[in-house]
């Protein structure tokens, strides 16, 4: 008798499971550099995504695969091996669900695959992909080891229609995320405006909140369900860049013909040379009204985003005005009227 079968049986069990361990450990250590030296030849990052995903559950594949002959070996009493059998079982379909639901959500992250790529990569969607396959394949797993699914579900249904009216609020922000992210009409990335003013760029879409993140770096959290109400300016639909208006205004005694070859000049070199600025865009000049002696005139240029109108407004202005002092072209002053009341106390004027 050798000194492993001299062990208790319980003992002798739980030495192959370990041992198993460490072979399914030392099996991925060993194949794994040679998965990745042979993925990164490829052009597509899915197989870096699957070995990544694939990596924790390896070892616990080669436990799982041993546990009925561990059980035996243990010498278990034979009406409880096949409840170890079945626990094996269901705990292999749910491994793979939860690496398949791994493998789903980092594609979608990282927008890999024709099909990821067409699903928002919200926080919410990668929850709801999580979810919906582990789900799956507790229900696989529970079927295949002879426990009736059905009665569960009518159960769950029933005690679904209580949890829903006690969570309706939430709810609610869980369905209006889910209708945000699949009619992209906000996205990640996006920069976008809220009808109260606060402006910032889509950051997530969670199960509960929109979250935006202002330049200064502060963050902003709508409720998804108040967020599907308002109305939202998209700034990077249908594309990034936009105007940037500046609001000018000349005297009524200038050549309007060499005012607007004054401002288009400083704009197209504004164009030229700001790196905020988009150089393919070509400049407008409108005047636009009059008012108190001067011409109200309008200058539209193109920036790169939404968060950049402000440079290029600003490199704007100091070309401007500089030709414009230059070329002898006058500004309006601002004009106040006073009237001095001269009169008494008592009402009646001084002479």
């Amino acid at each position: 008798m050798t000194w492993f079968e001299s062990l208790h049986p319980y003992v002798r069990g739980l030495i192959e499971l370990t041992v198993l361990w460490i072979a399914g450990w030392l099996v991925w250590r060993l194949v794994h550099p040679l998965l990745k030296r042979l993925a990164k030849r490829t052009s597509t990052g899915l197989d870096d995504i699957v070995l990544s995903a694939l990596a924790p559950f390896i070892p616990l594949w080669f436990v799982l695969a041993g546990v009925p002959i561990a059980a035996r070996h243990a010498l278990v009493p034979e009406r409880y091996v096949s409840g170890f059998d079945r626990v094996a079982e269901f705990l292999v379909y749910l491994t793979l669900s939860l690496a398949l639901a791994s493998i789903l959500s980092r594609f979608v992250a990282k927008r890999v695959g024709p099909i990821s790529s067409q699903l928002p990569a919200t926080t919410l969607t990668q929850n709801a992909i999580r979810i919906g396959v582990v789900l799956l394949g507790v229900v696989l797993g529970l079927s295949n080891i002879g426990i009736a699914v059905t009665p569960m579900l009518t159960a769950l249904g029933v005690g679904s229609l209580a949890v829903a009216l006690a969570l309706q609020p939430t709810l609610t922000n869980l369905v209006a995320g889910f209708l945000i992210s699949f009619a992209r009409q906000v996205r990640i990335g996006d920069v976008v405006e809220l009808e109260q003013g606060q402006m910032g760029v889509v950051d997530d879409i969670s199960w509960r909140t929109v979250t935006l993140r202002e330049p200064a770096g502060n963050l902003i959290t709508v409720p998804n369900a108040r967020m599907a109400e308002l109305i939202v300016r998209n700034y990077s639909v249908p594309q990034l860049d936009c105007s940037a208006n500046v609001q000018l205004a000349v005297t009524q005694a200038n050549d309007l013909v060499r005012v607007e070859a004054v401002l288009l000049d400083a704009a197209r070199e504004v164009l030229a040379t700001e790196p905020k600025a988009v150089a393919s865009a070509e400049p407008v000049v409108r005047f636009t009204g009059l008012a108190d002696g001067a011409v109200q005139v309008l200058v539209v240029l193109r920036a790169e985003s939404a968060f950049e109108r402000a440079t290029v407004q600003s490199a704007f202005l100091r070309s401007a005005l500089a030709r414009l002092r230059h070329a002898g072209i006058e500004l309006p002053l601002p004009q106040r009227v006073m009237q001095l009341n001269t009169g008494r106390g008592d009402g009646t004027a001084s002479g």
